[in-house]
């Protein structure tokens, strides 16, 4: 069984502190600018009645969203706060609570921000000897027919939070509905705490991202959900950082992913700052991490495994946009076919947020469609086996149990 996705960022104690407000006729009240909105919503909170120069922590339901001080009247001017990601659809709970007692409540109603169905998962990795967490958007009527679907597997940016793969699911599955698309959508973790900035390499015993991402993922996906178990069936998508991922991940395992995109990234492992190339210690570890290296088999084999690359930057973007030219000319000029398009804007989500339905629906031209169960017979052996068996290293049942994870997240325990 599978968790319906929630959220897990941070519990408060079993039941919010209840005490008097600071006058006999004063009782602690908020609103709020809007009482309805999708996950992502912006909105504001204000009140009156708390004691003067209170420090108050403004809850989501059991999250916390921000932080004020009232001033010396007790009123708390308006604070914006920002409605979890992950956000169930329904009825929930804004809340100040002051350090002295004060408390105040009132409801918010999020509106589903998809039609599809929003998962948590995870699977014991052997390449990081942990759990590896990630995210699914399962399409429309998943749950009422038997038809297979391509996935889209998109990697986030970073450095980045341990949580930060779950509003990314959110963003790419409302584009991808804006498209008018059916796909399911994988997005893995893809840091760690104290692992913030793997680059999606390899690094050695317990943390080998690339192996957990590449291999073993598509593996436990294809086991999992009604997938279209080849390469035709998966694409590879990334954003900034991720966008260099997908690249790399994707050239080097070409044999798992058909169709590979760059979202404002870049195509060398650099440094958090974007500005530095990473240097590995060795000539060949430095060249691995080079999408530059993979052209040489994109030109000689292109008919055998055909791949659809595309690359994609904002004008503005002073840190990656001379990455993307100089990417470019290398392809055209090994005669590679590729799309390379510029965009007006900058490394910023105003550029990702208006391109991103018209992104994923040209990824998924190159993708197969969803097909019938029946049109589809599986490949011998587990699911996917025929594509990437032969990677590398295997991810067999572990025999645990489902158990409750921090909130509402519940996470699936019996991983590949």
């Amino acid at each position: 069984m599978h968790g319906i996705l929630g959220l897990a960022l941070l519990a408060l104690p079993a039941a919010l502190p209840v005490a008097s407000p600071a006058l006999a006729n004063a009782v602690p009240a908020i609103s709020l600018s809007q009482t309805t909105g999708s996950s992502l919503a912006v909105t504001k909170v204000s009140g009156a009645g708390f004691r003067g120069r209170e420090s108050v922590t403004i809850y989501f339901d059991r999250v916390v969203v921000g932080a004020a001080t009232t001033d010396a009247t007790g009123e708390l001017l308006p604070a914006t706060i920002l409605i979890p990601s992950m956000a169930a659809a329904g009825d929930h709970v804004v809340s100040v609570v002051g350090t002295q007692g004060d408390d105040a409540s009132v409801g918010f109603l999020v509106a589903n921000p998809v039609t599809g169905q929003l998962i948590a998962d995870s699977f014991h990795s052997r390449a990081l000897d942990s759990r590896l967490r990630f995210a699914v958007y399962l399409p429309p009527g998943y749950a009422s027919m038997t038809t297979r679907y391509p996935v889209v597997y998109f990697l986030h940016g970073l450095p980045a939070t341990p949580w930060l793969y779950r509003s990314r699911l959110v963003f790419v599955a409302r584009n991808l509905e804006m498209a008018g698309q059916k796909a399911i959508v994988v997005v893995p973790q893809s840091v760690r705490p104290g692992d913030s900035d793997a680059e999606y390499h390899d690094w050695g015993p317990g943390r080998d991202w690339e192996t957990a991402i590449a291999i073993e993922l598509p593996r436990v996906i294809d086991h999992r959900y009604r997938t279209i178990p080849t390469r035709d069936g998966r694409g590879l998508i990334g954003l900034s950082a991720g966008g260099y991922g997908a690249i790399l991940l994707g050239l080097r395992h070409r044999g798992v992913f058909s169709a590979l995109e760059s979202w404002s990234g870049y195509f060398r492992a650099t440094d958090p700052s974007g500005q530095h190339t990473l240097v590995f210690g060795t000539a060949r570890a430095d060249a691995d991490a080079s999408a530059y290296s993979y052209i040489p088999a994109l030109s000689h084999d292109a008919s055998n495994l055909p791949t659809f690359i595309a690359f994609y930057v904002g004008t503005a973007d002073t840190t990656f946009l001379a990455d993307n030219q100089r990417f470019d000319a290398a392809l055209t000029a090994a005669r590679v076919p590729h799309e390379f398009d510029l965009y007006p804007g900058g490394h910023d989500y105003a550029l990702w947020q208006t391109e991103a339905s018209a992104w994923l629906q040209l990824a998924l031209q190159h993708l197969a469609t969803p097909q019938s169960l029946a049109m589809l017979p599986l490949p011998t052996g587990s699911a996917g086996q025929s594509s990437i068996a032969m990677a590398g290293k295997s991810c067999r049942s572990e025999g645990e149990t489902v158990t409750s994870h921090v909130a509402t997240e519940l996470e699936m325990r019996d991983g590949l």
